[in-house]
């Protein structure tokens, strides 16, 4: 099977000569691929599920992470719901070359570290050599390494890892959310991309020592985390895995793995460049938000107004209806009010339009009125303790009309079919490859949606922009909106 070239993200290391070319190719061998495989009821073939990174620590022994390791249970989390009773087998795999793909049985795994070891079938590893713990400090360099998802556009280079360089921010024990698990470790933080691919991959110092395993990094961000080599390298004795520690401290530009210092001081620079554009471009985020925010307390200001000119208007029609005119509409209160209101509400309209949030409270009002106008008959009942079914219906958008049965388990809505699971089209770029979960709340016959960072946001139909990372209640027949354009959707219950 023909595979995807592999683009370096940033600065690799192999093309600024910031090693030797032994020390290079020493790191590369030393990180491995890891595909994650599983079989269905009735197919003969296995699917990918996902991939994932690991390094060697002995010649048949990985370290990855906990969530790369999958087993039946956690693939199972992992798919639709319609094809979680068809799960049948999950194989994890080192995927060496084209015509070289390793089973592997994994021998530990400890999800409250996000750490694992997995065993090849055959010896064919270079173990990694393990730094000092006690010398991983602050401001040391930090270089990732890893198979990034973001980067796999081809086919050609697949199978070559690579290499990225920060710095080491902060050391530190902390209790972090990965993959639906609370990792308590000591984490380490960096400003080397860690993005999805690079989990489970190693982090080596300046000298090409192994000081941490990839964990985790958001998507758009410069901050990466990791867990402390020290993690690991309390557990490796106890699988028979005797690690190699290294005999000298790294001493940055004289350190062992032959550095040349001015290229070290190049690739500094350019890294800080990186820095100042994320922090540039950050700051212009932060600007646009206060915008927003501005904008928001302007149209609540003004929904507000319009709460109560309805109310005078309705008190006026009141009035008017038990001394109306009739022989001339244009001396009925009645129609001189509803014109009034008329102009004042297109008004509105037309401003709350110019905004991302009032463009969906204009669209929200016009296809409510829609609704009412269109609607046959009263909404079927449902029964108050009778089976029900959870459902997502596209309403607008290039998924309109789409209609999908939700189970207890979160469904990721977004353009990347690796990390999500209902898939808009590549070319949708205001969707975020995994731009929103959407949960169904059994206990409650509720619903919850959480904006998974996306860049443009995802919005409630009161034209409310979700904070990133946070669960916001829904309830059945609610819409919400994807980056305040037409792509809408409605969670609702049906009899079962």
């Amino acid at each position: 099977m023909k595979h995807r070239i592999l683009l370096a993200l940033t600065l690799v290391l192999a093309a600024t000569g910031l090693l030797g070319a032994q020390d290079i190719d020493r790191m590369k061998s030393q990180t491995v691929r890891i595909g994650m495989f599983i079989q269905l009821e009735g197919e003969t073939n296995f699917r990918q599920l996902g991939s994932g990174s690991g390094y060697w620590v002995s010649d048949r022994d990985v370290v990855t992470n906990a969530h790369v390791a999958v087993d039946m249970e956690r693939a199972r989390r992992s798919l639709p719901d319609a094809m979680k009773p068809r799960l049948r087998a999950v194989v994890m795999a080192l995927m060496i070359d084209d015509d070289t793909v390793i089973p592997t049985e994994t021998v530990w795994r400890d999800d409250s570290k996000d750490l694992a070891i997995i065993r090849a079938e055959q010896p064919i590893g270079k173990p990694v050599t393990f730094a000092d713990p006690n010398d991983t400090r602050l401001g040391i360099e930090a270089i990732v390494g890893g198979f990034p998802g973001v980067s796999d556009v081809g086919e050609a280079g697949y199978y070559d890892p690579s290499v990225t360089f920060g710095r080491i921010n902060k050391i530190t024990e902390s209790n972090i959310n990965v993959g639906g698990y609370t990792v308590r470790a000591r984490v380490v933080q960096t400003d080397a991309p860690i993005n999805s691919g690079n989990s489970g991959g190693p982090m080596f110092d300046a000298c090409g020592n192994l000081i941490a395993t990839n964990s985790f990094g958001p998507d758009n961000s410069s901050v990466g985390f990791a867990i402390h080599a020290s993690e690991i390298l309390s557990v490796l004795p106890r699988h028979g895995v005797t690690p190699r520690m290294a005999t000298a401290r790294c001493t940055g530009a004289q350190g062992v793995g032959g550095i040349d210092p001015a290229e070290l001081e190049r690739v500094r620079a350019e890294s800080e460049r990186i820095r100042r554009e994320n922090e540039a471009r950050n700051a212009e985020v932060a600007r646009q938000n206060e915008q927003l925010r501005v904008q928001d307390g302007r149209i609540n200001d003004m929904l507000a107004s319009l709460e109560s000119a309805r109310a005078t208007a309705d008190s006026a029609v009141a009035a008017a209806e038990e001394a109306r005119e009739a022989a001339d509409p244009l001396k009925n209160p009645i129609v001189l009010i509803s014109l009034a209101f008329s102009l004042l509400m297109g008004s509105a309209a037309m401003y709350l339009s110019l905004t991302k949030r009032g463009n969906i409270i204009v669209k929200e009002a016009v296809e409510s009125g829609k609704e009412l106008v269109t609607r046959r008959g009263p909404a079927p009942v449902l029964p108050a303790n009778g089976p029900v079914k959870a459902v997502l219906k596209g309403v607008g958008g290039p998924l309109a009309d789409v209609k999908l049965e939700l189970g207890s388990e979160p469904l990721a809505i977004g353009r990347d079919p690796r990390v999500s699971h209902l898939i808009f089209p590549p070319d949708t770029e205001d969707v975020s490859k995994r731009h929103v979960l959407v949960q169904y709340q059994p206990a409650t016959r509720t619903f919850t949606i959480e904006d998974a960072f996306s860049t443009n946001g995802t919005y409630l139909r009161s034209g409310k922009k979700l904070t990133p990372g946070q669960a916001y209640p829904l309830q059945p027949g609610e819409k919400f909106y994807l980056s305040g354009s037409g792509i809408s959707f409605r969670v609702d219950l049906e009899a079962a």
